[in-house]
């Protein structure tokens, strides 16, 4: 029976014994120890090729953290996976999606079974704060009672909000972040029943969220500091016509998104019937994790084109390595001739050669992540304003990620020279004449030459694409302007006449600074988070008939489009005299009057803004370039 040795015992292929997993250790540590010294007698050999594998490895590292930390990491969340958004869908014209009404809400509340709950939140970005130290701009949101038990957080200090908060006749309360405790109010332990002003409204502080709390995910620099209770206006929370609202919702154990999709696009098709006014357009839902919100989704598409660009570097370098391996094992074949006299077999000898480009691979890895980690300073500069970039890092499962990404790297450098190995051993045993050898090798060089660039292209195919990207006409000038944002307290700014004094004033004092050429206001800068679209309505006439269409919108002054460099094709810009009292005009885009006739067929036409409800017609006076949103 002869002596046994632990461990798991292996079936050698064509030595007829058995190979214990201890030999194999054994085998795999001496590999090892002769890799380590092999590379020491080349040291610039293995320089070159730890190197390149520090490149390969060290780029997708990086990617791999800000790819984990922004997006593939669970939200901060009890059972994220539960957590979804819910969202009213247009089923005809451009398929739009959009919040819901607070009397929907009701509604879903009673006949949807799905969810265990559903909650409220709207939000209120660039709102003053006062009180307790200086002004200061914050991004805040409104939250239903119950919100915070949705998510399975509580309020490190205090409470959240509750049912009578929602309302507008209810007390005003505010619930602030951890991060605010401590900056501007310096953890203030009697925290709890304090005012603060936000817009001018006055709210009691009523909880304090433990560190590192965000709701809403995802939204990079825009994320709350303070969430306000709901306090809805009677105007919108009785109108079933509003769909301003925001919805989160969780599922209940074992209720898949599938199955939350169907029953509410059921109850959504049931209201469009009940109330053809106000839901009508609006006869379907859409149900998405929370982590899966749209704000990320651009987001989430550059990122993994980044990333397939970081895995092509990763095989280019793991194809010349093993260029390199391939060509060193020709110098080495004296080696393997002793080795193969001394009794070392072929596959014996494939471990070994595998077992070389591992550790050459293990060691670019270390130099890799050294590499991505003084990197990854300069990548989150870059990203500044991205979804949890705070986040970004050499986490434990990034550094798992990058030692199998070496591991995969290795084995694939090893390919060639293992091919060689299996090839010479080939044409041994059937006595093959140098010419064979010769012709094999060569098809080895041609694979390597049509892998590399087979990989060369498709990586500059898409670093093209990415400059494309970065090169597109924004329809806008970039350069010598700068913006600011003003965000007006509602109770001392509550009517448009007091907005468009301050408005006038404010363009009068800026123009008159030396270095000031043109200014202009707008509700919506184009490229920022707020972003306004909405239907409109055209008059008939002989070249269209009348109808809904949807656009972007933007409330600007006159000295806007010049200042922004945005040219006027047909018709005239605004002017001092387009004021209150005189005849509204509106001036549309390029794309918005093709639709209309190539030749100005949109000119002298009047528009309605569906969204300002009695609202008067609108006369186009102007048609200007194109400008991305």
């Amino acid at each position: 029976m002869g002596s046994s040795s632990s461990g798991i015992s292996l079936e050698q292929p064509g030595e007829g014994r058995s190979y214990s997993f201890v030999e194999l250790a054994g085998d795999l540590l001496t590999d090892c120890r002769h890799t380590i010294r092999s590379l020491g007698r080349t040291p610039g050999f293995a320089t070159i090729v730890v190197l390149t594998m520090a490149l390969g490895i060290g780029v997708n590292t990086a990617m791999f953290s800000v790819l984990y930390a922004t997006l593939l990491a669970p939200l901060p969340y009890s059972e994220p996976n539960r957590l979804v958004e819910v969202r009213m869908k247009e089923l005809t014209g451009n398929r739009h999606e959009t919040g819901t009404s607070l009397p929907n809400l009701l509604d879903w509340i009673r006949d949807a079974k799905c969810f265990e709950g559903l909650g409220a939140h709207l939000p209120q970005f660039f709102a003053s704060l006062t009180g307790h130290g200086e002004a200061e701009e914050v991004h805040s949101w409104r939250l239903s009672a119950g919100a915070f038990a949705l998510l399975h957080v509580k309020p490190l200090v205090g409470r959240g909000f509750t049912p009578d908060e929602d309302t507008a006749s209810g007390p005003r309360s505010a619930v602030i972040s951890d991060y605010l405790w401590k900056n501007r109010f310096a953890r203030d332990s009697n925290i709890l029943g304090q005012r603060v002003f936000v817009g001018g409204e006055a709210f009691t502080i009523v909880g304090v969220m433990p560190d590192r709390f965000e709701f809403p995910p995802l939204i990079g620099d825009w994320k709350p500091v303070i969430w306000l209770s709901l306090n809805l206006p009677d105007d919108i929370a009785n109108s079933r016509g509003t769909h301003s609202i925001h919805v989160v919702g969780r599922l209940k154990q074992g209720v898949s998104i599938e199955a939350a999709s169907a029953e509410m696009v059921a109850i959504s098709g049931r209201l469009a019937k009940s109330f053809p006014k106000e839901n009508g357009e609006w006869s379907s839902a859409n149900v998405s994790l929370l982590s899966d919100a749209a704000y990320v989704r651009d987001f989430r598409q550059t990122l993994l084109l980044l990333s397939c660009a970081a895995a092509l570097v990763l095989l280019i370098a793991a194809v010349n390595i093993a260029a390199l391996l391939a060509a060193r094992g020709v110098a080495r074949e004296m080696e393997f001739s002793i080795r193969r006299a001394l009794g070392m077999s072929t596959n014996r000898l494939v471990r070994q050669l595998l077992t070389e480009s591992c550790v050459i691979a293990l060691v670019g890895c270390a130099v890799g992540v050294a590499l991505a980690y003084l990197v990854l300073p300069v990548v989150k500069s870059m990203l500044e304003g991205s979804p949890r970039v705070a986040e970004i890092g050499i986490q434990p499962v990034v550094l798992a990620f990058s030692a199998g990404v070496a591991i995969f790297a290795g084995l694939l450098a090893g390919i060639l020279p293992v091919l060689r190995v299996q090839q010479r051993q080939v044409t041994a045993s059937h006595g093959s004449s140098q010419s064979r050898r010769l012709r094999g090798r060569k098809w080895l060089v041609a694979l390597e030459i049509a892998v590399s660039l087979l990989l060369l292209s498709t990586a500059g195919l898409l670093f093209e694409s990415l400059w494309r990207a970065a090169h597109v006409d924004l329809g806008f000038r970039t350069d010598s302007v700068l913006s600011m944002r003003f965000s007006l307290p509602f109770k001392k700014y509550g009517t448009a006449q007091r907005v468009e004094s301050f408005r006038e004033e404010l363009l009068r004092q800026v123009l008159a600074v030396p270095s000031v050429t043109t200014a202009g206001t707008n509700s919506a800068l184009p490229m920022g988070i707020i972003s306004q679209g909405t239907d409109f309505d055209i008059d008939a006439n002989s070249n269209a008939t009348a109808g809904r269409h949807s656009a972007a919108f933007a409330n600007v002054s006159p000295g806007y489009l010049e200042t922004m460099g945005i040219p006027m094709s047909q018709g005239r810009t605004f002017g001092d005299g387009d004021r209150r009292g005189t005849p509204l005009v509106a001036i549309v885009s390029a794309k918005v009057a093709r639709k209309f006739g190539n030749s100005g067929g949109i000119l002298g036409r009047r528009i309605r803004l569906a969204r300002l409800s009695g609202a008067d017609w609108f006369t186009v006076v102007g048609i200007c370039g194109d400008v991305r949103e």
